[in-house]
């Protein structure tokens, strides 16, 4: 089934504070899902429910490849971008992903000027998207 991603999403804002400036220092909650029609691209749960979370046989997250370059780029690449920001903590689940996002100061981009939130992760789901057309051999049309 060929998708393309370069479709405007329709994103619900609900959840997002009006009078907040997101480009401020703060702790951020981040969740972002996985394109309509992909099923667990990310990875598969896996394990068994009846042992406990600290257990090799517990229940977890096996990534897939594109799960794990996910992963990486979550890892390396908004910090290298924007110095201030750390993600401290993550979770990558099979079709989507939690993560938090401390900024230590406010938001600025390489070129010194002031960037709202949603340009960072506009930047990381774009180097995503890139690293997944060539793992899946799709090109940027």
């Amino acid at each position: 089934m060929d998708r393309d991603f370069r479709k405007p999403t329709i994103h619900s804002m609900k959840r997002r504070c009006r009078a907040h400036d997101y480009s401020w220092k703060g702790c951020y909650h981040i969740t972002i899902s996985v394109a309509k029609g992909l099923y667990q691209p990310l990875g598969r749960m896996a394990g068994r429910l009846d042992k406990p979370d600290s257990d090799n046989d517990g229940p977890h997250v096996e990534l897939t490849p594109i799960g794990r370059m996910v992963e990486q780029e979550l890892r390396e690449s908004i910090h290298r971008y924007y110095p201030m920001l750390e993600v401290v903590e993550y979770v990558v689940m099979p079709e989507h992903l939690h993560f938090l996002l401390v900024a230590h100061s406010n938001v600025v981009s390489q070129n010194g000027k002031t960037t709202h939130l949603g340009h960072v992760i506009a930047g990381f789901k774009l180097g995503c998207n890139k690293r997944y057309w060539a793992i899946t051999g799709k090109i940027d049309q």
